[in-house]
């Protein structure tokens, strides 16, 4: 099963994702990603993520692999970020998988300039971790999310009073 932060299964609508899983040369597994939609230019559309999942779009899926907590009945969590990434990178070159999974490379050097060059080429941001870092859940200080911009969506609304009746308004305007 694919499931998100909030338990509900995201592969039920599309199972391609769910498919490649069960080609992973794996018993059982436990992986920790992100699904996304990835645009012709290689970047992610959140847009486009949400309509597949809310209104039904047609859009291919790819599940980002990133970590790997437990496999074939051992906890990793223990382990170090790079020992962890080292054995998801095995599980997944083992496989014959499609594109539908595919492995979160890490990078490593100067986190301002692989920021800066991120944000240049149209990624919403990067995830910095701590590499020898052991997994813990939600969110610690042993990893840092850093978005590209800094937007949100809003509505920004006004009204004015009827002169003539002043429990009634006389105009909406966004």
């Amino acid at each position: 099963r694919c499931l998100s932060d909030w338990s509900s299964d995201v592969c039920s609508s599309d199972l391609s994702i769910a498919d490649a899983m069960l080609d992973l040369p794996v018993k059982t597994a436990l992986l920790d990603g992100e699904i996304v939609v990835l645009g012709s230019n290689g970047t992610t559309s959140f847009a486009d993520l949400q309509a597949a999942f809310q209104e039904g779009a047609k859009h291919t899926l790819t599940y980002f692999a990133f970590d790997l907590l437990h496999l074939d009945g051992r906890n990793l969590r223990d382990l170090t970020l790079e020992q962890r990434k080292v054995l998801l990178e095995k599980v997944l070159s083992q496989a014959e998988i499609s594109d539908a999974i595919r492995l979160s490379e890490h990078l490593t050097g100067d986190a301002e300039q692989i920021f800066k060059k991120a944000c240049e080429l149209g990624a919403e941001g990067v995830v910095s971790k701590l590499a020898t870092g052991r997994y813990a859940p939600g969110r610690g200080n042993s990893w840092l999310k850093l978005k590209c911009y800094q937007e949100q969506e809003l509505v920004i609304g006004g009204f004015t009073r009827s002169e003539e009746h002043t429990s009634e308004l006389q105009s909406l305007r966004h």
